[in-house]
């Protein structure tokens, strides 16, 4: 079942990059370095920022299992990648030769955690820059020796990584070999997150040795632990349990509460374009359901933030007008996907700006108008966004309102990323939900 569940998600990661297709193709180059029994054993969005390198190194440096020859990578570029961003390099016919040790390299700066390179090598080998196209994809063995220049744009170079192995692979105990050092890394920091916090030992949630199963990857730990926390059984050392919230939000919704959207904001350091902006909008506008003021949103920073790395701008009262048009703002330099700002709005209404500390809450009407100003950091500015609504909210049509311009977008991306049908799928469905 896991397996399956594993299999699936792999297709609808594929299918963003082309349908079924895409996806037969990929798992037909796979299977020439796997066999028939593919399994997905890590997956990465690579968002490299801009002036970023990754150091030369084998993939296998981080991976305990073998052998190396039923692995493989598949690089897929996401838009068009050149030396300008950051194209990969790799050094032909390295494959061929033993994983060689891996530290931090001294390059003045530093380097991102985990980004090990290989402290010894030929460097008069022949080098060759990758140069890709929206859609390429280029398949190495783990063993490649490879990496990354700096990427000299102002924006974010974007590329999925998957690597693949046969069900066939076992895992190793790496005590003792050039690996030890990245196990220790990796240990240590989900120590400090985890076993400091739970008293989980990360350490046993694979074996160190044996064939490898699905199950590896799902843990049961971590199942075990949740519901312990959930419970009560357990009360992890600073861990905050924030109960209270519902207390807030029962206020807006009434005891029948459902969790309807939940994210991670993690707003990146503007690039110049002031693409980080969200411009002003209501949230009303993303939810076909009502009524309104039994939706609440729950706002929490994970870090202090203010005016600098990008706070919550907010119109006090607006809460008590009608949803608004909302459309693309006419910025230089754009907005992200989605990021849709009212049209018409009084602008020299006074505003407010959420200075907030870590763990601060704001609770706030699906009618307030709010936005935020770019984040002019170094770093990643986060908060956890998660609106809830009470079970006695219905659904509605939104056909002939001001939201159909977002529902249109919606399907048409449903449709780019699962193929023909999904439209007519999702749109039986979100009419379903109105009866």
């Amino acid at each position: 079942m896991e397996q399956q569940r594993a299999g699936a998600r792999l297709r609808m990661i594929l299918g963003h990059l082309g349908g079924s297709s895409a996806r037969a193709v990929v798992l037909k180059y796979v299977e020439c370095f796997t066999g028939p029994n593919i399994m997905a054993m890590h997956t990465m969005l690579i968002n490299k920022p801009p002036d970023t390198g990754h150091p030369l190194h084998q993939d296998l440096h981080y991976f305990p299992f073998r052998p190396s020859n039923l692995i493989v990578c598949a690089w897929t570029a996401m838009e068009h990648i050149d030396r300008n961003n950051g194209c990969l390099v790799v050094l032909p016919g390295t494959h061929k030769s033993p994983l060689k040790p891996h530290d931090y390299p001294q390059w003045e700066g530093g380097v991102n955690s985990m980004f090990h390179g290989i402290q010894d090598y030929d460097q008069d080998h022949a080098r060759v820059h990758l140069v890709m196209e929206k859609g390429d994809t280029v398949f190495f063995h783990p063993l490649l020796i490879h990496g990354s220049g700096r990427n000299h744009t102002q924006g974010f170079r974007k590329a999925i990584s998957c690597h693949f192995a046969s069900a066939d692979c076992h895992y190793i105990d790496v005590k003792g070999t050039s690996q030890e050092n990245i196990e220790k890394e990796i240990v240590g920091i989900a120590d400090k997150i985890y076993r400091t916090h739970s008293g989980l030992d990360l350490k046993v949630a694979h074996p160190t040795s044996g064939p490898i199963a699905p199950a590896s990857f799902h843990p049961r730990q971590f199942q075990i632990e949740f519901e312990k926390i959930c419970r009560g059984e357990s009360k992890p050392e600073g861990l905050v349990v924030m109960r209270d919230i519902l207390k807030y939000v029962e206020c807006f919704t009434g005891p029948n509460i459902m969790a309807m959207h939940t994210m991670l904001v993690n707003k990146p350091p503007d690039t110049g374009k002031k693409t980080s902006r969200h411009p002003l909008h209501q949230d009303l506008h993303y939810f076909p359901f009502r009524p309104s003021n039994l939706i609440v949103c729950a706002w929490t920073a994970m870090e202090h933030i203010d005016r600098n790395n990008g706070c919550l701008v907010v119109l006090p009262g607006t809460h008590k007008g009608p949803l608004k048009p909302h459309d693309y703002p006419q910025w230089e330099g754009g907005v992200n996907a989605f990021y849709h700002g009212i049209q018409d709005y009084d602008q020299v209404r006074a505003q407010v700006h959420l200075m907030m500390e870590k763990g601060n809450a704001v609770f706030f009407h699906p009618l307030l108008i709010h936005g935020s100003d770019r984040n002019q950091t170094q770093g990643f500015r986060k908060a956890i966004s998660c609106h809830f609504a009470s079970a006695d909210c219905h659904y509605i049509d939104v056909k002939g309102t001001s939201q159909e311009n977002i529902e249109k977008e919606l399907l048409e991306r449903a449709n780019k990323f699962y193929g023909p049908g999904s439209n007519t799928d999702m749109k039986v469905h979100l009419h379903e939900m109105t009866k």
